[in-house]
Formats: structure tokens, C-alpha cells, sequence
């Protein structure tokens, strides 16, 4: 674990959600990455492991999925033998801590890495449970989808500002965000950072075209549900669904919400969700804070 920590730092997207996270989510458990920090890891014993599972093992936080081609009544007689002895509830019951508000801004970092590097984050955003949260996952193909998205005709154009670009929402029990992000080079960072503040005003004044937004919602269904295919991703998309208690039902839910998004929809989201913008930008060339300061109150204002 603690080498998959030290990987992190291997990549600069890694190293850029890192400073990301703690910079939008502060003391929020959702700034720390999934495999933890460093320092508290390699402190972990077999006592402080031994009472975490005491404190937040119940059954009402908890779900077991099973699919494939097995026998129900040995299912039943294994997760029996298995789980029969968990407590129904939890001494310390899971609560779902919400997020402070995002403080907008630019925050910028240095790092080894041969590049410049820009990642916002833009909410607060909803919850993964929100009627809204497919029209954002359509949003963010009508902006980062290769070749064709608006960020990256506007970073990755004629121009070549940017190597790679992404933009989705990220959400879950907790409210999360909408983000964008690319990787540039230090002398054309102030530019792309510019374009990239522009696309996403664009997106808040401007209604998308059809041909645009069918393509937006193919890619959103392709990759949903294609990308589960296998047993193992189907049992935690129904694991996390009871969750998040959205039913079994929801890919048939969702595959309805997202056909039935227009244009109108999708500008009232990014109204309603894409503001607030922290922005975090790694460099390993120096850049004046108030140059990156005035380009941003210049693109966003």
C-alpha cells in the first residue's frame, strides 16, 4: 500500500489530484486519496485495523451482490456462515459527511515534472442519487469527448495547447463536483487555462447543437454499459445502487434520464452546477500568482 502511494507521485494527474483534493475538499475525508496518506499508513497496526471493523461493521450498512451461474440456496447458506454473525447496526454507523463550500480561486504548486498541468473544479455539485447527475455526465462528453468535445477543439485544436483533456462529474453519497482537465506546457499555460474558464462559460450561455448532443448521449450509454459487462462490475454497480438506495432498477433509470436530456437541460445544469471554480495548476516552471490571478478574473468574470 504504501509503494501504490509512492506511484501516485509516478504521473502528473496523480500528483495533480492530490493537490487537487486537498485544495477543494480541505479537511472534508474526501481530500485524503482512496489509498490514504502516507504518514497515517505507515502507522496502521493489527489493534487500530481490529477497531475500525468492531466500530463500523453493521448489516444496515451493509450489501452483498452475487451474479453469475451459481446456486442460490448455497448463496445463501455461505453468506449464512460468513456475515450471520455481524451486527445488525454498526457502534459507529456510516454518516456521509457534506463537504465545505468550494472556495473559488487559483492555487499553484510546483513540480518535477516537465510540464504545466490544470485541474477545476466547479460546485458544489450533487449527489450521485441527483435527477440531475446524468445530464452532468452528458455535459462532460459534450465537453472533453475526443476528438470533438468543445475543450478539446479549444485546447487541442490547430493550436495543440493541450496533450490530453477530460471533463465529468464526480459524485456520490456526498455531493462532489464537475472538473476539467488538461496538461499544457508553461509557456502556453496561461492561454489554455484562459480557453478552458471560456469553454465552460460557453457551456452556461449557449445551447448545444443536436447532432452534438446525440453524439454526447451515445457515448455516455456506450461507455456505461459496455464498460459492465462482466459479473464482477455488474455485482458492484447493483451493490453500490442498494447503497445508495436508487434500487436495482437504476441502469434502466439511467439509460431513460439520459435519452431524455435536451439542450435546455443541459444549460440549466451547468447553470446550476458549474460555478465556484478552484483551480489547481501544477507547473515545473515558475508563474507569477498574479499573472495566473488576472488571467482568471479575466476568463471568468
Amino acid at each position: 500500500l504504501l509503494a501504490a502511494i509512492e506511484r501516485r507521485q509516478d504521473h502528473w494527474n496523480g500528483e495533480l489530484a492530490e493537490h487537487f483534493r486537498r485544495t477543494y475538499y480541505r479537511d472534508h475525508p474526501w481530500s485524503s486519496p482512496i489509498e490514504g496518506r502516507r504518514d497515517v499508513v505507515a502507522d496502521l497496526d493489527v489493534t487500530d485495523l481490529d477497531a475500525f471493523h468492531r466500530d463500523h461493521l453493521g448489516g444496515a450498512d451493509a450489501v452483498l451482490t452475487v451474479f453469475g451461474d451459481v446456486d442460490p440456496d448455497e448463496v445463501i447458506r455461505l453468506a449464512q456462515y460468513r456475515f450471520g454473525q455481524m451486527p445488525p447496526t454498526a457502534p459507529k454507523p456510516f454518516v456521509a459527511a457534506v463537504p465545505p463550500p468550494p472556495v473559488a480561486g487559483i492555487r499553484h504548486y510546483q513540480t518535477q515534472k516537465p510540464l504545466a498541468a490544470v485541474q477545476v473544479g466547479y460546485g458544489p455539485g450533487p449527489t450521485r442519487m441527483s435527477q440531475e447527475y446524468p445530464a452532468l455526465r452528458v455535459l462532460g462528453r459534450v465537453l472533453g469527448d475526443f476528438p470533438s468535445g468543445w475543450l478539446q477543439q479549444a485546447l487541442r485544436g490547430t493550436d495543440g495547447l493541450a496533450y490530453a483533456v477530460w471533463a465529468y462529474p464526480y459524485a456520490g453519497l456526498a455531493p462532489g463536483y464537475f472538473t476539467t482537465v488538461f496538461n499544457t506546457k508553461p509557456a502556453t499555460l496561461k492561454e489554455a487555462l484562459a480557453r478552458s474558464l471560456k469553454v465552460v462559460r460557453r457551456s452556461r450561455e449557449e445551447l448545444v447543437a443536436d447532432q452534438v448532443l446525440a453524439r454526447a448521449k451515445a457515448a455516455v450509454l456506450t461507455s456505461e454499459f459496455f464498460g459492465k459487462q462482466s459479473n464482477s462490475d455488474r455485482a458492484q454497480e447493483a451493490a453500490l445502487a442498494e447503497l445508495y438506495g436508487m434500487g436495482l432498477d437504476e441502469p434502466k433509470r439511467f439509460l431513460k434520464q439520459v435519452q431524455q436530456v435536451d439542450a435546455e437541460q443541459l444549460r440549466g445544469v451547468a447553470n446550476a452546477y458549474l460555478k465556484n471554480p478552484v483551480v489547481v495548476v501544477i507547473s515545473h516552471e515558475p508563474t507569477a500568482d498574479d499573472q495566473l490571478d488576472e488571467t482568471f478574473r479575466q476568463a471568468w468574470r
